[in-house]
């Protein structure tokens, strides 16, 4: 899951994309949406302690994948090979 938070002149702004493995199905479906308040909490509780520390970044991102992870799986599943 891709969560990024960004300091605004007035609010904070959150913006959320899950993975592909984590909308797959029912159970995943379901197991996102338990789990959904604790990771949106700690994502949170990371980015105030990253703008305590570091005021000048006005936008975090934090990533359950790397980059790298999903390139990998993209041509996975081209190739045809499931995940």
């Amino acid at each position: 899951m891709k969560i990024t938070f960004s300091n605004n002149a007035s609010s904070i702004g959150c913006r959320v994309e899950t993975n592909r493995d984590e909308i797959g199905g029912k159970k995943e479906l379901k197991n996102l949406a338990e789990n959904f308040s604790d990771s949106m909490t700690r994502a949170y509780d990371a980015a105030k302690m990253v703008w305590e520390k570091f005021p000048e970044f006005r936008q975090i991102t934090l990533d359950t994948m790397t980059d790298e992870d999903r390139q990998i799986i993209d041509e996975m599943e081209k190739g045809g090979a499931k995940c």
